[in-house]
């Protein structure tokens, strides 16, 4: 919180003393909640059922107010501005999930979930008093919305001889004035080549219909979520990797991991638009986007002293049509090279000394 007060007194011709008294407020609070629950029970001897419910909400409200007083010997002037924002998303999620134990070397997870949405991504609120006169007293809500997303899913991990897959199916409806529907696949290949060397692929394709919009322009955290609608489409990913893992030692293991991904329908700000009363259509830019990196991680799995210690790097960009005719530039969050560190050292079985080390090379750019 900002505030700023100021008392001043000007001497006027007639030599009348006026008192000038100003006091403003800035005012920025970001929240993020987080409930959870659940049950467990077994319906047989291979059979689980699991059940699952949690809330959610995460926003910030930024304000800012101005008072300005006036007096003198013979009148008296008041004038109160206020200026605020406030995006917000509530969330409340339920969920059922059956599983099995091993059988045959696979073990099988499915079930379903509901999550109810209720966005308010966008109120802005303008006042205006002189004296005892009102002059604007405006809240402006864009894209508030009640929307039941249903997610169902199925999945199984088979394991035998070295050889682990992990596949799966996720479906999700979505439905705000238009209705969404994804199928999502998703396959994890791994094969032990030796006792010691193990190689791994993967493949998925997923559909975000909660957009995030990061914020270009302020120099606060106010990245805002916004719901897809019949002008904004649901963002698609399809992701590619691939990986070797070295057994170094009965405790330590090497890993080598690449990744490619290519996104549709990312949104971003159009340049100098700071207006959120706008119409959203009307304040993004669609375009797409592909990321890839290269991560080598040393592992440390038990002793006294384990962790690991990891390199990524890596590049993301994004391309837009009315950019620079589509030229590709670098996304505002690209870590070019991302160093991380986790430590942990057992000084007794009941006390464990942990330390996080995180170091992030970012490659700065303008577009136009």
């Amino acid at each position: 919180m900002e505030e700023i007060k100021g008392i001043y007194e000007e001497k006027s011709n007639e030599n009348t003393l006026s008192q000038v008294t100003e006091d403003q407020n800035d005012v920025f609070v970001q929240s993020n909640l987080l409930i959870t629950g659940g049950f467990k029970t077994w319906i047989n001897n291979t059979l689980s059922l699991h059940l699952k419910t949690g809330f959610t909400q995460y926003g910030f409200i930024h304000e800012n107010e101005y008072d300005l007083h006036i007096d003198d010997a013979e009148s008296t002037y008041s004038r109160n501005t206020r200026l605020a924002y406030e995006s917000k998303i509530t969330d409340v999620k339920t969920g059922v999930y059956v599983k099995t134990l091993p059988m045959h070397h696979h073990a099988f997870v499915f079930g379903m979930e509901n999550i109810w949405h209720n966005f308010s991504p966008s109120n802005s609120q303008y006042y205006l008093q002189e004296n005892d006169f009102i002059y604007y007293d405006t809240i402006f809500k864009v894209r508030d919305a009640k929307i039941l997303e249903q997610r169902y899913f199925v999945s199984d991990v088979y394991a035998h001889k070295g050889l682990k897959i992990m596949a799966g199916l996720h479906f999700v409806n979505f439905n705000n004035q238009v209705e969404y529907r994804s199928l999502q696949p998703r396959i994890n290949v791994s094969y032990d080549v030796k006792s010691k060397d193990r190689l791994e692929v993967g493949y998925g394709k997923t559909s975000q219909f909660m957009l995030f919009v990061p914020n270009n322009l302020l120099g606060i955290p106010i990245d805002i979520w916004i719901p897809a609608d019949e002008h904004i489409s649901p963002m698609h990913c399809t992701h590619y990797l691939a990986g070797y893992t070295r057994k170094m030692s009965p405790t330590i293991a090497l890993k080598l991991n690449g990744y490619y991904k290519v996104f549709e329908n990312i949104i971003e700000y159009k340049n100098g638009v700071a207006d959120f009363i706008a119409e959203w259509d009307k304040a993004l830019l669609v375009g797409k986007g592909r990321s890839k990196g290269i991560e080598a991680m040393l592992k440390k799995e038990k002793g006294k002293l384990n962790g690991w210690l990891a390199y990524t790097i890596s590049k993301s960009e994004r391309s837009i049509e009315s950019i620079d005719n589509g030229a590709w530039f670098p996304f505002q969050f690209d870590r070019r090279h991302d160093i991380k560190a986790v430590f942990a050292l057992s000084i007794k079985q009941e006390l464990v000394f942990r330390r996080n080390v995180v170091l992030c090379f970012w490659k700065l750019s303008h577009r136009s």
